[in-house]
C-alpha cells in the first residue's frame, strides 16, 4: 500500500489487497504515461516485497477493477475511452463486481449471459428485475459508467460500541441487551462500509475501572448480525462465569480484521440517483 500510495495523486484502499489509484494529474489524461507507472509500480512491489500484482488503467473506478481482473496473476490491462466498448462485450456478467449468484441465475434465465446482452436491456426492465438501485446500477455497468470518484481514506482496521449499563450490575439477563444492541448498531456501520470482520471481542470495564476482554476468531470472515452477536454473548457469558467477583458498568463489543466483503462494491454509491428512462 506504501508503494502504491506514492505512485498516484489520489490513494484509496478498498481492501487488504486492493486499492484505486488517481493518476490524473500527474499522467494529464495521456495512458501511455499511466501504462508506465503501472509497469513501475509492479516492479517496485516485485522487487521490495517478492509479489507479483495485476493493475487495470482505465477512465474510472468500474472498468479499472475489471480490467485489473482481467489478466491474472501478474497483469496489467489497459482500457482507453475508445476500447471501452469491445472490452465489455465479451464480459461474461458475473465479471462485474457486484454481481452475484442470484442475480447471475435470474439474468441468466432471462437468456442474458454477456455485458452485451445485459446492455440491451431497459433500465426499466432492469428496475422491475432488480429494483431501482441494483437496476440502476446494472443498466450503468453495461456501459461501463461510474461516476464515482477516487476518495482519499484509509481501509479501517477495526471498529467498536461501548454503552453504559444503567447500573452496576453482573446480571447476564440485564447486560445481554445493551450488548445486542451495541452489536446491532456496530454490525450496521461494518454493513454500510461493505466489510466483513476476521475476529469478535467483548470489552467488560468494572465498577472499579479495571477492563477486560475477551476475543474470538471466527472460522471465515462475518458480516451478519447473528453471527458477530452470537458471538459477543457467549463471550460475554463466559467472562461472568469466569470472573464471579466482576461487577461491570459499562460493556463493549469490537471487530477486528476487517476486509472489504469479497467481490462487493457499495452498490449504492457506484452512480448518481438520476437513472435514465
Amino acid at each position: 500500500m506504501s508503494v502504491l500510495r506514492d505512485n498516484c495523486d489520489i490513494f484509496e484502499q478498498a481492501g487488504i489487497d486492493e486499492a484505486y489509484l488517481d493518476v490524473s494529474e500527474r499522467t494529464k489524461g495521456e495512458y501511455d504515461i499511466a501504462k508506465m507507472i503501472g509497469s513501475t509500480i509492479k516492479e517496485i512491489i516485485l522487487r521490495q516485497e517478492h509479489i507479483t500484482c495485476s493493475l487495470g488503467v482505465a477512465p474510472n473506478k468500474l472498468l479499472a477493477k475489471l480490467a485489473s481482473d482481467h489478466v491474472k496473476p501478474d497483469g496489467l490491462t489497459v482500457i482507453e475511452p475508445g476500447q471501452v466498448r469491445t472490452f465489455l462485450n465479451g464480459q461474461e456478467i458475473r465479471n462485474i463486481p457486484g454481481v452475484g449468484k442470484r442475480v447471475e441465475e435470474k439474468l441468466h434465465a432471462s437468456d442474458v449471459k454477456t455485458v452485451n446482452d445485459l446492455s440491451q436491456l431497459t433500465p426499466i426492465c432492469l428496475q422491475e428485475m432488480f429494483g431501482r438501485k441494483l437496476g440502476t446500477y446494472l443498466f450503468l455497468a453495461a456501459r461501463g459508467e461510474d461516476y464515482e470518484p477516487v476518495q482519499a481514506r484509509e481501509l479501517p482496521t477495526q471498529m467498536s460500541r461501548i454503552g453504559t449499563l444503567k447500573g452496576n450490575t453482573r446480571d447476564y439477563s440485564v447486560i445481554r441487551p445493551a450488548l445486542s444492541e451495541l452489536t446491532r448498531s456496530l454490525m450496521e456501520k461494518v454493513q454500510d462500509e461493505g466489510m466483513k470482520c476476521k475476529s469478535v471481542s467483548v470489552i467488560a470495564i468494572l465498577n472499579n475501572l479495571g477492563i477486560h476482554t475477551r476475543s474470538r476468531t471466527l472460522e471465515a470472515p462475518a458480516d451478519d448480525l447473528r453471527t458477530i452477536d452470537e458471538c459477543a454473548q457467549q463471550l460475554l457469558k463466559e467472562f461472568i462465569e469466569s470472573t464471579p467477583e466482576a461487577v461491570l458498568r459499562r460493556v463493549g463489543v469490537k471487530v477486528t480484521g476487517l476486509s472489504k466483503s469479497s467481490g462487493q462494491t457499495n452498490m449504492e454509491s457506484f452512480f448518481s440517483a438520476n437513472v435514465p428512462r
